[in-house]
């Protein structure tokens, strides 16, 4: 009876924040919790509440979490055709996409390169790929950009690495101090 307790307030607590998510990025709450889950960020929930036990902010969380969306609205839109509402989500996304981008060019504890973004500084770094889609004169392609995650919280940077993992992609972390990959099975 306990574990069910304990279950039910887990995921109780990763949908509340998984809402504060939402709302900051725009999307309709139920719209993100189910793009999350189609987009392969499968117990999102459980996911969502360890990471806000971690410390990790909303921003670094909603910022990591266009991984999964993206893809997920694109399945909600293959079964269910085009919606208003996922439209709005579509253009939600973008937009704080745009401003994100814009602050962090501007922001002196980023780091551009032109196909590497490094956010933080510490002496653990979590790298991982990105694919940014982008529309030039009218025609989509896809950029990969490598993404930097520096920070002193180790075990903070293994549960970013642990998510991006889960959805399919390569991860590396690494310590800087020394030089050396971190290998974490």
């Amino acid at each position: 009876m306990f574990n069910y307790l304990k279950g039910f307030f887990i995921t109780n607590k990763g949908r509340k924040f998984g809402n504060e998510i939402a709302d900051y990025l725009g999307v309709e709450r139920r719209l993100f919790h189910c793009a999350m889950e189609e987009g392969g960020c499968d117990m999102h929930l459980v996911k969502l509440y360890n990471l806000k036990l971690d410390g990790f902010s909303l921003e670094d969380i909603a910022v990591d979490a266009w991984d999964f969306l993206i893809p997920g609205l694109d399945e909600i839109e293959k079964r269910f055709g085009g919606q208003n509402l996922i439209q709005q989500a579509r253009k939600s996304i973008n937009q704080f996409q745009i401003d994100r981008a814009n602050s962090d060019l501007s922001n002196s504890g980023y780091q551009e390169n032109e196909d590497e973004l490094v956010r933080g500084d510490g002496r653990f770094e979590l790298r991982y790929q990105v694919m940014l889609k982008q529309c030039l004169r009218g025609e989509d392609f896809l950029a990969p950009i490598l993404h930097k995650m520096r920070s002193d919280d180790l075990e903070g940077l293994k549960g970013m690495a642990l998510m991006h993992k889960l959805a399919g992609e390569d991860v590396e972390l690494w310590d800087l101090e020394l030089g050396v990959e971190i290998i974490d099975n």
